[in-house]
């Protein structure tokens, strides 16, 4: 879809001014918002029953922090 590379880049220009927090099922909308942010997509899975952010620690350290 030709449009969800153009949302991306909307979102990523709004999110320059204020936070934004976008949930999306769409990879093509997550890959246009890393384009134009710059900004790692992360994702949320399920693992034993517990809801998890992938890159993220149970701690809350974010792997790209880590050294």
């Amino acid at each position: 879809m030709a449009i969800l590379p153009a949302l991306g880049r909307l979102i990523a220009r709004a999110a320059e001014r204020t936070q934004v927090w976008v949930v999306t099922h769409s990879q093509i909308l997550a890959d246009a918002l890393e384009d134009a942010s710059g900004v790692r997509p992360r994702r949320v899975y399920k693992q034993d029953g517990e809801t998890l952010i992938e890159g993220i620690s149970r701690l809350g350290v974010m792997d790209d922090d880590e050294g």
